[in-house]
């Protein structure tokens, strides 16, 4: 299966890798819509969730960000040997 944005000529694996990211998108998307729908629509959560579902892209640069800097350094203490 190609991805929509490439061509098997121009990207590697066959565009698995963009189809990938793809994927991960449609799912971020998909976490937060779902996480919105459960919320109590008075929150102000709620409105935050609804914006990062449909900003998704985005959030994913803040939550790498985020996951870069915070997460990454302390997997070792939070986590264990890998």
């Amino acid at each position: 299966m190609l991805c929509p944005h490439t061509t098997s000529a121009g990207a590697p694996n066959g565009g698995r890798d963009c189809l990938a990211r793809v994927r991960r998108k449609r799912l971020g998307r998909r976490a937060y819509r779902v996480a919105q729908q459960a919320t109590d629509r008075s929150a102000a959560m709620a409105g935050v969730l609804a914006e990062l579902s449909e900003n998704f892209a985005i959030a994913r640069r803040v939550l790498n960000f985020v996951t870069d800097r915070y997460l990454f350094p302390m997997r070792q203490r939070w986590f264990g040997a890998g």
